[in-house]
């Protein structure tokens, strides 16, 4: 597979704290990269360099062999980067529909109007919304409003989808339904990076791990490598477990 995202040198200041400190990492074109670590390791940063909400202080992103460092959201969602948001903020008073719309008025697919229609319904019925694409957004559970988070960013049109914590907070029921519909993102040439605290989730989904912990990066490997290393135990659990 062929490497889609390079990220090498990534430096993000925020003052005097070094919120990602000299990260290196890469994507392949239609793996599942999985980003772990505990909680202010850096990992939402790292995503908002690769979006485009954050510039970073050194360091440089590559997406298919062209720099996207310093490219506004906007722009990088035009050249396929799209990413969900931790918190869930739909358009609250607006329908599924409309909002999914939204997603494919202004992703890659914005520039061919007639198909937008078509489009927004292919995506609802993909992400199982499609029975509800009349209800306001606000009327959704978390889980829906979750689903209808990637459903919008799918409308987009990404090559590279950033999943930030899509999972957190589902039930085992609706954990396994999302982990099925991240596997058919995959089956449909989209790469992924995601982050998440359900280790089953990642353990299972994930091709590789990257581990983050102070805004550097300690570990990465397959999935069963990272679980047996002591430098994450020991970050999640503390040196008497590391030992």
């Amino acid at each position: 597979m062929s490497v889609l995202l390079e990220c090498d040198g990534l430096i993000k200041h925020f003052g005097g704290l070094v919120a990602v400190n000299d990260v290196s990492c890469h994507a392949r074109d239609g793996e599942i990269f999985g980003l772990i670590g505990p909680n202010g390791a850096g990992k939402t940063t790292l995503f908002r360099l690769i979006s485009g909400v954050y510039s970073p202080t050194t360091g440089y992103i590559l997406f298919k062999g062209r720099s996207v460092a310093g490219l506004k959201p906007h722009a990088t969602c035009h050249r396929g980067i799209v990413s969900t948001h931790q918190i869930v903020r739909p358009f609250r008073e607006m329908s599924v529909f409309d909002n999914v719309r939204v997603g494919a008025e202004f992703g890659r697919r914005g520039d061919r109007r007639r198909d937008v229609n078509a489009w927004t319904r292919e995506i609802l019925e993909f992400t199982g919304l499609a029975p509800q694409a009349d209800r306001l957004a606000k009327n959704l559970t978390l889980a829906g409003r979750k689903r209808l988070e990637i459903a919008r960013s799918l409308a987009a049109d990404p090559e590279l989808l950033l999943l930030d914590e899509v999972i957190a907070g589902l039930n085992p029921t609706e954990i396994a339904q999302t982990m099925n519909l991240i596997l058919q993102i995959r089956a449909r040439g989209i790469t992924i990076i995601m982050v998440e605290h359900v280790m089953k989730a990642i353990m299972n989904l994930s091709d590789r791990i990257m581990v983050l912990n102070y805004g550097r990066k300690i570990a990465e490997g397959q999935p069963k490598e990272i679980a047996q290393n002591p430098a994450v135990i020991e970050a999640y659990l503390g040196q008497p477990f590391a030992n």
